[in-house]
């Protein structure tokens, strides 16, 4: 599963290791105050790659990195793009327990 398009449900997403595809979700003007620290500078923010895998797809970014034998997944969903949410969270979640190997997983979902 690993390093190609996971897709159902109308969705598709896959790995990326990109920043720019990363931040064009994290940095969108929706997204960006739900996920940033207060005060935190857009310009000079980066994503952490190191030990986060980033689910990215049209609209749509999956952070997943694991605490122990759990998974941590972060939901970043564009507004625009809810009607694939629900397909790309069962990839997401199918890729934390395959490829993880995760015992649990815990969702984080920024409110609206």
């Amino acid at each position: 599963m690993s390093n190609e398009s996971l897709s159902g449900k109308s969705s598709v997403i896959a790995r990326t290791f990109s920043a720019k595809d990363i931040n064009s979700i994290l940095k969108h003007p929706y997204i960006w105050p739900r996920v940033s620290d207060k005060g935190q500078n857009i310009d000079e923010y980066e994503p952490p790659m190191k030990g986060n895998h980033y689910l990215y797809g049209e609209g749509v970014l999956f952070i997943l990195h694991a605490v122990g034998d759990d998974v941590k997944i972060h939901a970043n969903v564009l507004p625009e793009k809810r009607e694939v949410a629900e397909g790309a969270a069962v990839i997401a979640l199918k890729y934390a327990f395959e490829e993880m190997k995760a015992l649990r997983v815990i969702a984080l979902i920024p409110s609206e």
